[in-house]
């Protein structure tokens, strides 16, 4: 599958919802509606998995913003980076900056230390 034909894990768990949806409208048996299940559960998951390989082809900078982007947050790297100096130096940072800096501590880090 090309990489325009391929969606991402947002998309795919609005297509299980829809599945799911639609299956119970189907009236398939359990059976039958957990085996479709765990084919898009498999399916999100071997996704999920792709882009994290791809994560590592990203500069830190880019591994960055999408995880901005995949939460929905609206912070900015260069925010992100003073959060993680003041989060290092023992201050109080947001929920959202904390989750930012444990989920890509490492790229905020290398990234604060080419900015110094």
């Amino acid at each position: 599958m090309s990489k325009e034909q391929m969606i991402g894990p947002a998309d795919a768990r609005t297509l299980i919802s829809t599945t799911r949806s639609i299956a119970m409208g189907l009236a398939l048996t359990q059976e039958e509606y957990i085996r479709i299940m765990m084919i898009y559960g498999n399916a999100v998951e071997r996704m999920e998995l792709e882009q994290e390989e791809r994560s590592e082809e990203l500069t830190d900078r880019e591994v960055v913003e999408r995880y901005i982007e995949k939460c929905n947050y609206t912070w900015t790297v260069d925010r992100l980076i003073h959060a993680y100096r003041m989060n290092q130096q023992g201050h109080y940072v947001s929920y959202s900056a904390e989750d930012c800096i444990k989920n890509c501590g490492a790229e905020l880090g290398r990234l604060a230390e080419k900015e110094d």
